[in-house]
């Protein structure tokens, strides 16, 4: 009960709340509670134990020990797929950004063109995952070490401040951001191509290399989500994770169910 308040209620994550895996905890929990009754609880207490009592302890202890290393293991090593359905894990996608969508779409609807789509979408990937590990009570907590050690990140976006900023604030400067990145991310393929020109004048087709230096940035394709995430995070596993939600939420806007995302997104075309 406790973990179903918790992961639906206080986290709101009740679309990631596997049934089968919180019966299974549970079953081997009230399994060890019967054998401590049975074997410890129901008897009556002496000063000293007999040799078989303390056989029988040894026993309940080691099976308290297997629990909690079951525990670990269901926990810490079982892979997410393995426990929810990709269903799920995707309802739970949809639902944050729909969620995020309307909370900053009088925002930004207007801002979004043709030119800086994927951009929006990166941002919206990125928020789905920090708001995932830093909910709102752990960001509330980290107003608080702000006000204390004088720096910390703040917003759904985790942005490295040493003063309270605002969500909307937020967000222009991590667009701000991303747009510099873009430009020298470009720049620097340009110069890169140029390069390998000059090293190379005998090339034969010069033009089919560009793709190879000059990136390609456009929605349907999680080119700038990679790059971007990856000087955004330092964590080797975070560009995989940014991109993974980006394709989720890029399947829903370009599908009928979206309603008008999929204008507001300049995908007609998609």
């Amino acid at each position: 009960i406790f973990r179903a308040i918790l992961i639906c209620l206080i986290l709101k994550r009740k679309e990631l709340y596997s049934i089968k895996y919180e019966i299974t905890i549970a079953l081997i929990g009230i399994i060890i509670s019967i054998a401590l009754y049975k074997f410890y609880l129901s008897k009556e207490s002496e000063l000293f134990i007999t040799y078989s009592e303390l056989r029988t302890e040894l026993w309940l202890a080691i099976l308290l020990i297997v629990y909690k290393f079951i525990c670990l293991i269901l926990d810490n090593h079982v892979n997410q797929s393995s426990v929810l359905p990709d269903s799920q894990i995707k309802k739970y996608i949809i639902h944050r950004f729909e969620y995020f969508y309307s909370k900053y779409l009088r925002k930004i609807d207007s801002k979004i063109d043709e030119t800086n789509n994927y951009i929006y979408l990166t941002m919206f990937a990125i928020m789905i995952y920090e708001d995932f590990n830093r909910n709102e009570l752990a960001r509330k907590l980290e107003t608080i070490k702000l006000g204390i050690t004088h720096h910390a990140t703040v917003s759904v976006l985790q942005i490295s401040s040493d003063k309270t900023i605002s969500e909307d604030k937020a967000i222009d400067y991590f667009i701000t951001c991303a747009v510099s990145k873009r430009d020298i991310y470009i720049e620097k393929g340009k110069e890169d191509y140029n390069n390998y020109l000059k090293e190379n004048p005998d090339e034969r087709m010069p033009e089919d290399l560009k793709s190879n230096f000059i990136p390609d940035y456009n929605l349907s394709n999680t080119n700038f989500a990679s790059d971007f995430s990856y000087d955004y995070n330092t964590d080797s596993s975070y560009p995989d994770a940014i991109c993974f939600i980006y394709e989720i939420i890029y399947q829903y806007i370009v599908s009928e169910n979206s309603g008008n995302m999929r204008k507001i997104f300049h995908a007609a075309n998609e």
